[in-house]
């Protein structure tokens, strides 16, 4: 009911962080790939043109191959509209970082294999939004003087000329 709600953007940060199931344990999640995907499906369902961001992360030790590949599946199952990717940095104190690590080639080859993906799925989103026209919030400057940007019901950016305030619709 809060994400239908007029005055709200329809977005939302639902971070999957693998594909695998199996990784999500060594990461230790509490979360399955199944709870995303069910997430994601239900969220689709009820507003299609929801806007949804997730983290990736490549490279945890123990992540195979076939790990790595579910991973690719759930990004083209979702077809999330924003995508932080990371490759994993193990860090001092916790159970990952006395695990064998990946080598670095293997995450840097990783991390391009789900950025040139996600770029193919940005695409293909943003153009379903080609010829929008609607309302949106000035909530930035623009990056080319006398331009500002703004955001719409779904959080898409959108740049528009002019010298408008702030809050402005």
């Amino acid at each position: 009911a809060i994400m239908k709600h007029p005055k709200g953007f329809k977005f939302i940060h639902l971070p999957v962080q693998a594909g695998s199931s199996k990784v999500l344990s060594f990461m230790k999640r509490q979360h399955s790939v199944e709870d995303y995907l069910y997430l994601a499906e239900k969220l689709r369902a009820e507003i299609p043109e929801i806007t949804i961001s997730t983290d990736i992360i490549v490279g945890h030790p123990g992540e195979e191959e076939e790990d790595f590949l579910q991973t690719l599946d759930v990004l083209r199952k979702t077809k999330p509209s924003v995508c932080n990717r990371t490759r994993f940095v193990p860090r001092q104190g916790t159970p990952a970082a006395n695990m064998e690590q990946l080598p670095k080639l293997v995450k840097k080859d990783r991390s391009k294999r789900v950025t040139d993906l996600f770029k193919e799925i940005a695409l293909s989103n943003n153009q379903d939004w080609m010829g929008w026209q609607g309302k949106i919030v000035i909530d930035e400057f623009g990056k080319v003087a006398g331009t500002r940007s703004g955001r719409n019901f779904a959080y898409k950016p959108v740049i528009v000329t002019g010298d408008f305030a702030f809050g402005k619709i």
